[in-house]
């Protein structure tokens, strides 16, 4: 089993399918897929194929967001029936999770 395959059956229960639904399934296994691309790239890691298991609770984090956003994508936030629903592109705890391992790159001043 691969490591997204795992980390998307955590996610299935985590939302609550205990079902194997293969729509959701392959919808929470390509939002774990866009997350680790793009915590990889917010890193700038390219000595990386493959992130460390100590951010795989990011990539779960993230996932789980994009997941309870459809619908809502591009909004900061969402109002309906009285509640209202505000939206972080990035959490805080991400964000310091993710800054300890990003590679800062410079740029040559002319």
């Amino acid at each position: 089993m691969t490591k997204i395959n795992k980390l998307a059956r955590k996610t299935r229960v985590i939302l609550g399918q205990s079902g194997s639904e293969p729509d959701e399934t392959e919808l929470i296994t390509i939002l774990l897929e866009n997350a680790a691309q793009w915590i990889l790239g917010y890193l700038a890691r390219d000595d990386w194929k493959e992130l460390p298991d100590s951010l795989d609770w990011c990539v779960q984090t993230l996932a789980i967001q994009s997941y309870n956003r459809r619908g809502a994508e591009g909004a900061a936030s969402v109002s309906e029936g009285g509640v209202s629903q505000s939206y972080q592109d990035l959490p805080e705890s991400i964000q310091r999770a993710l800054n300890r391992y990003r590679v800062a790159k410079a740029v040559k001043m002319s």
